[in-house]
């Protein structure tokens, strides 16, 4: 049978009802998980350090690096969740055992990033010898400053939206400079800090559709990927009908795609897409399901 591709002539808006929900995250010693990694004891293990920090520095003239790690439970983030927004709160303060804010120069050389970290760890045993493995994907840098204590609001959403689409290379955020030359600092509290109002945090608000519950003969099977993607999009339908539409969404609700659908397998080319978060959806007769799509 031949296909029917739209072909959009004017915006048109995809009708979703969304719940939006706010979680804050900002866990004490007891149940946080940050670490403390420094290059001149190489299995030294700060799971239950005071400071939360990036920075170049010398102890006794030798020269010292140091990261630092923090994991957050995103367990109670559905998979399909959207997410709206993601900031992380980082807090400045007069640490009596390191440095605070310093930077050498024009104040930009403490620039750090935070980075999504990809592999597991614990927090009673990671060292600077045996840190997670990090990746640059979507990292997020933080502007050098001179001003001491400085409180940071790091946007996350991107870093967060990866966590919750890949669970299996999501492990928290690494904290380090961009360039890590003697005499640099960013430092925070961390969540062993004595004072629970600078443990960091990180709210994130997201919203989910609201669907009615469909019976086990109603419900849909289909899979997008690889997701996400740049070039071309592949869904697989477990089955079809002659009332099967494939429909993506923009972030904000702007069809870009449709097309009734009479084959098991179909292929996008997503190469001129905006990047950022879609939504794909099956409809075959009163039965709905959508699936997120990150474009990058």
């Amino acid at each position: 049978m031949m296909k029917k591709e739209f072909v959009l002539i004017m915006a048109c808006f995809a009708q979703f009802s969304f719940g939006q929900t706010t979680v804050t995250l900002q866990p004490g010693a007891a149940e946080g998980k940050d670490a403390f990694l420094d290059s001149r004891v190489s299995d030294y293990m700060g799971g239950d350090h005071h400071d939360f920090l990036a920075c170049s520095w010398t102890h006794g003239g030798s020269p010292v690096d140091v990261r630092s790690i923090v994991e957050f439970d995103l367990s109670s983030i559905p998979a399909d969740a959207f997410i709206t927004s993601a900031t992380l709160y980082l807090y400045g303060y007069d640490s009596p055992s390191n440095t605070g804010h310093a930077s050498l120069g024009d104040g930009i050389g403490n620039q750090s990033y935070v980075q999504r970290i990809t592999s597991d760890w614990s927090e009673a045993t990671v060292s600077w010898d045996s840190q997670p493995s990090t990746t640059e994907v979507n990292q997020v840098m933080l502007d050098g400053t001179l001003e001491e204590n400085l409180n940071y609001e790091v946007d996350v959403k991107e870093l967060v939206e990866d966590m919750i689409l890949f669970p299996e290379e999501a492990f928290g955020f690494m904290l380090r400079l961009v360039n890590e030359e003697t005499y640099n600092s960013l430092l925070f509290a961390s969540s062993d800090n004595g004072n629970s109002a600078l443990h960091p945090k990180l709210v994130v608000v997201y919203e989910r559709e609201q669907q009615s519950s469909l019976s086990e003969e109603q419900e849909l099977v289909f899979s997008v990927y690889p997701n996400p993607t740049n070039a071309l999009l592949r869904i697989d339908l477990n089955e079809v009908g002659a009332n099967t539409v494939i429909t993506v969404y923009s972030s904000n609700g702007e069809m870009v795609y449709s097309i009734y659908e009479q084959q098991l397998h179909h292929e996008i080319d997503v190469s001129n897409w905006a990047k950022g978060t879609y939504v794909v959806q099956l409809q075959r007769g009163e039965a709905v399901l959508n699936r997120k799509l990150i474009i990058g």
